[in-house]
C-alpha cells in the first residue's frame, strides 16, 4: 500500500467549512482535502441570520465573496 500523503480534514460542511476547503485546493495544497458534515448537504445553509435587528450588513450582497 503507497501512501500518497497527508489529508486535511475540514470538520464542518457549513459555509466557512466549505470556503477552506475551497481555499485549500485552489492553493494546490499538497495534500488530499477532505470535507466532513455531520448534517445534511454540504455548503447549504442560511449564510447570514439574526433576530436581532440592530445586526446588519455593511455591504450589499453583491459586493461579497468568498473568493
Amino acid at each position: 500500500m503507497s501512501r500518497a500523503g497527508p489529508t486535511i480534514v475540514v470538520i464542518g460542511g457549513g459555509f466557512s467549512g466549505t470556503a477552506v476547503a475551497i481555499h485549500l485546493l485552489r492553493r494546490g495544497a499538497p495534500a488530499r482535502v477532505v470535507l466532513a458534515n455531520r448534517y445534511g448537504p454540504i455548503g447549504r445553509g442560511v449564510a447570514y441570520g439574526t433576530r436581532i435587528e440592530a445586526h446588519v450588513l455593511n455591504v450589499p450582497a453583491g459586493g461579497m465573496s468568498a473568493v
